[in-house]
């Protein structure tokens, strides 16, 4: 049916098609539900790809400098057992 793909995901409970188009993925949209009628807990999401490659950045941690010392003096007489 002029499908470019399908899949589920993992153990799912996600399942997708690969359509040509927004047209085609919305023609196959509306067949599942005449299919599958209104009262089916499934749920449709037409969504693009991103035809992009990720970016990554690193950037330095600031520097957190603590607001509370503490000394032996603070934490009572040491115990050495």
């Amino acid at each position: 049916q002029g499908l470019r793909g399908s899949g589920q995901s993992s153990w799912g409970p996600t399942g997708f098609v690969l359509a040509e188009d927004e047209e085609r993925a919305r023609w196959l949209e509306q067949g599942l539900k005449r299919r599958f009628g209104d009262r089916s807990p499934l749920r449709y999401r037409i969504c693009a790809a991103r035809n992009q490659g990720a970016t990554v950045s690193m950037s330095l941690a600031p520097t957190i400098q603590p607001s509370v010392q503490l000394t032996q003096a603070s934490l009572g007489p040491r115990r050495d057992n």
